[in-house]
């Protein structure tokens, strides 16, 4: 087998080989650094995956256990990264409520509308002390918080929401 040698390139009739200390491979280190760096800024920020950021103030807000439980309303609630969005499945949109997640982070809705509903920024809701809904960070995964239940108060009650664990839309 025959072999010609050019600089750090080595060819033969067979096949081609590049040697490490070519420049293809010095070229490809810089190009993987930045698109590690591009991955760990967009897995950190919450944006692709957090939805609008209600209007409300991050204040204090206590769960209203002292007002009446009324019926059950038919809206259901999913949870998408670090949002959620609503589907009234009920024929009117309801304004002015207050929607609670797991009796301890609420806040102000202008407007639940009928159908499905824009994506709402988890971290809009404040429990009791200002704090935002806890969602998991890159170097701080157990911050992560789930779903598992939802109220609003509409018209001085507290009415109950179906949590959907899955988002999957199908209806049952």
């Amino acid at each position: 087998m025959r072999s010609w040698e050019n600089d750090d390139i080595i060819t033969t009739p067979m096949m081609s080989h590049t040697s490490p200390n070519n420049v293809g491979l010095r070229t490809l280190a810089p190009a993987a650094v930045l698109l590690a760096a591009m991955l760990l800024l967009t897995v950190g920020c919450s944006m692709p995956f957090g939805g609008e950021r209600l209007d409300a103030p991050n204040v204090a807000r206590a769960y209203p256990q002292e007002l009446p439980i009324g019926e059950p309303l038919n809206i259901e609630i999913v949870r998408e990264g670090n949002a959620i969005r609503l589907d009234n499945r009920t024929p009117r949109a309801y304004e002015n409520v207050e929607l609670w997640l797991n009796h301890e982070y609420g806040a102000p809705i202008d407007t639940i509308p009928v159908g499905r509903g824009r994506p709402i920024n988890i971290e809009s809701f404040t429990n009791q002390f200002g704090e935002s809904y806890p969602v998991a960070e890159l170097l701080q995964p157990e911050r992560n918080r789930k779903l598992v239940m939802a109220d609003v108060v509409v018209n001085g009650e507290i009415r109950k929401l179906t949590v959907r664990l899955a988002p999957d839309w199908r209806r049952p």
